[in-house]
């Protein structure tokens, strides 16, 4: 990667350190952004809440896959950015950050695609994700993205999470007939639009999040635990806890914090973090990027496809059982590499061996 005028036009593979402090320095300079914007046609520009809640990511990325030495400063500065995030809350009902009649209403979305529906552009520029949620409406043929390990994933999910209904559909009300329709196989929920859903996957006017305040609340609460344990913790992971299991609460008198994780071991904390990552994001596309920060992309996807029914429409879930180390990065193409013959290829495509990962990767 050429990161300064003055370099050569053939360098050698910069490091992930050097790739970093250039993202770092880029998003830092981003903070000079306004807080917000009071032209319609800004919205949906980055702000300087998106730029340090992106460089409270980046931070906590880099203590986790640059040098160790310096992984407590960097989780420190990840706390830090993240504790500038400021203006932005958790709505009362999960579905809200995609709903299309509270466009530009969000108090959760810190930066996000927008879409209407007389947006057009060559090659189609409407969100894609509402197109896979539901192009085949309601029927029970094969979606385009099935849930690949239902077991694990919808069915052992605690039904009093409203994030649950909130990211899998398995009951909708269909207009047409008037009646609930059940779906064999859940479809992912946040980008199907129940105020036109005939239209639905052909409209696909659904702003795609791109980063909301939970991802900073658990950002957060991460970033804290690997530094110094989960104590101080608690505040941020309980906000998203609580906000899940609100209905349950408001419905059933039950105190605010009766969900609220405590008393947890460093590890307990760390994998309990994980799975409200996995409940709060499912279908947001942020999990092969965590999976891979945490090192465990290969035997969390080798479990699924060991799970996945053994049916024609998860063979390809199944055939996942195949993944390997060098999955962690994608292969540089020969094209690039034809380009500059100082491009090294990554460790597993080609034959290649340099910068083979530790044991801490699985």
């Amino acid at each position: 990667m050429v990161l300064h005028s003055t370099d050569s036009k053939t360098p050698a593979r910069a490091s992930v350190d050097d790739l970093y402090t250039q993202i770092v320095s880029d998003l830092t300079d981003a903070t000079a952004l306004p807080a917000t914007y009071s032209v319609s046609t800004d919205l949906g520009r980055a702000t300087q809440g998106a730029a340090y809640a992106l460089l409270a990511k980046a931070y906590i990325t880099w203590a986790q896959t640059g040098v160790t030495a310096q992984a407590a400063s960097r989780y420190q500065k990840s706390v830090d950015a993240a504790n500038k995030v400021t203006g932005y809350s958790l709505t009362n009902d999960f579905l809200d950050n995609w709903d299309t009649s509270k466009k530009n209403n969000y108090t959760e979305n810190i930066f996000k695609a927008s879409h209407t529906i007389s947006q057009f552009y060559p090659g189609d520029g409407f969100n894609h994700l509402c197109h896979c949620s539901f192009v085949t409406g309601f029927s029970q043929e094969t979606p385009h993205l099935i849930v690949s390990d239902p077991a694990q994933f919808y069915d052992n999910w605690d039904s009093r999470d409203q994030r649950k209904s909130g990211s899998y559909a398995k009951y909708l009300y269909n207009p047409n007939t008037n009646s609930i329709f059940t779906f064999n196989v859940p479809r992912y929920r946040k980008y199907i639009d129940t105020l036109n859903i005939n239209t639905s996957a052909t409209t696909r006017s659904i702003d795609r999040t791109i980063i909301r305040y939970a991802d900073v609340l658990l950002t957060k609460a991460e970033a804290i635990n690997e530094l110094s344990g989960p104590t101080d913790a608690y505040a941020a992971i309980n906000q998203v806890r609580r906000r899940a299991y609100k209905k349950t609460i408001d419905s059933q008198h039950l105190a605010a914090d009766a969900f609220d994780y405590k008393n947890l071991t460093q590890a307990q904390f760390r994998d309990s973090l994980r799975k409200e990552s996995l409940h709060e994001f499912t279908y947001e596309q942020q999990r092969w990027f965590n999976l891979v920060r945490w090192k465990i992309l290969v035997k969390t996807v080798k479990a699924v496809a060991a799970n996945a029914p053994k049916t024609e429409a998860y063979a390809q879930v199944r055939q996942k059982s195949q993944i390997a180390l060098k999955h962690y990065r994608f292969p540089i193409p020969q094209n690039e590499r034809d380009v500059n013959p100082n491009l090294t290829q990554n460790y597993g495509w080609d034959g290649s061996t340099a910068s083979a990962y530790d044991s801490s990767y699985q």
